[in-house]
């Protein structure tokens, strides 16, 4: 079965029962081994100082597990943000007595609403439901989403990613967009060791060949030259249809300046046009002011991190 990325939401604490922590940064990367299964769980260790650690979290994440050891706004805000992001798979851990009835109001009419709740830490249990959990169809070209990159004396530019879809082989050559550098990949490395090759789900540690490592940027997208990538340039006027949480506070109008969040990238958007009111759908116009990419029909979330505690706006969806 393919490797199944997820997240941890909600009480973080908890993030030694899902795993080894691997690589640390405002996003902590745990790796679980479970019946076989390799499953990453990235922890967004910053939030809720740190809003682009939350949308890193649902926006590479097939599923999450949400702990509940207190009734907060952040528990809030994390429910709203991985129903955003598309989250129909996961489950709910509830710690210090907490009762389903209690949460149920805010699950009301999210995607979580559907997640199995375990009202005892039965970790076990929820260590086997990640590992059973279904990953979604990965076929197509190589795409690999950079999470972190680095210099290495010796050896030069390496990236670190989980491969979205796609079957990875070493010494094939990727462009890294929206820039497109070239990225001649020199090795793949797994859990340490070296592949000629890795699949979807895998995390990889890529030594790239004659890439100059200032080139590289976390949200990157290493893909084939001519894979079917969109990319936007920074001052380009981008529409959103937007989907807006009926639970959106947030004031923001035209010429406000909100946040997309899509995979690894987090990016400020001036809107030029109004967001529909909270519970309506609609499109929204907005210019960039840092060039991203997106795959066709990726999922989003527009943010607005002026608006705590509530920082969600909505689904978005790229034109």
């Amino acid at each position: 079965m393919p490797g199944l990325t997820a997240a941890l939401l909600g009480n973080l604490a908890v993030r030694n029962q899902l795993g080894k922590v691997g690589t640390q940064s405002d996003i902590h990367l745990h790796e679980l081994k479970e019946a076989g299964r390799h499953v990453i769980v990235i922890v967004p260790d910053r939030y809720p100082d740190q809003l682009k650690a939350l949308s890193y979290a649902v926006l590479n994440a097939d599923a999450a597990v949400l702990a509940v050891d207190k009734m907060s706004a952040q528990v809030g805000e994390q429910i709203l943000a991985a129903d955003a992001a598309g989250m129909t798979r996961g489950a709910i851990v509830l710690q210090n007595y907490i009762q389903p009835d209690q949460l149920k109001p805010l699950l009301k009419g999210t995607a979580l609403e559907s997640w199995p709740v375990f009202t005892e830490e039965e970790w076990p249990k929820v260590r086997e439901f990640l590992a059973a959990t279904p990953a979604p169809p990965r076929d197509g070209v190589v795409m690999v989403p950079v999470d972190h990159h680095f210099n290495v004396k010796g050896v030069g530019a390496v990236v670190l990613g989980v491969v979205k879809q796609g079957v990875l082989k070493r010494g094939e050559t990727l462009h890294a967009f929206p820039a497109k550098v070239i990225c001649p990949v020199r090795s793949i490395q797994i859990h340490d060791v070296d592949h000629d090759e890795a699949v979807p789900g895998d995390r990889v540690g890529l030594a790239l060949r004659n890439t100059n490592p200032e080139h590289l940027d976390r949200g990157m997208v290493l893909a084939p030259a001519d894979a079917p990538l969109k990319v936007h340039e920074i001052g380009a006027t981008v529409k959103l249809h937007l989907r807006r949480s009926a639970f959106a506070r947030s004031t923001l109008k035209a010429g406000g300046v909100a946040q997309l969040g899509v995979g690894m990238q987090f990016v400020p958007i001036r809107l030029t046009t109004e967001p529909p009111a909270p519970g309506k759908e609609g499109v929204v116009e907005g210019v960039v002011e840092k060039a991203f990419v997106h795959a066709p029909g990726e999922k989003a979330v527009l943010w607005h991190a002026d608006a705590a505690p509530q920082r969600v706006v909505g689904r978005a969806a790229l034109a």
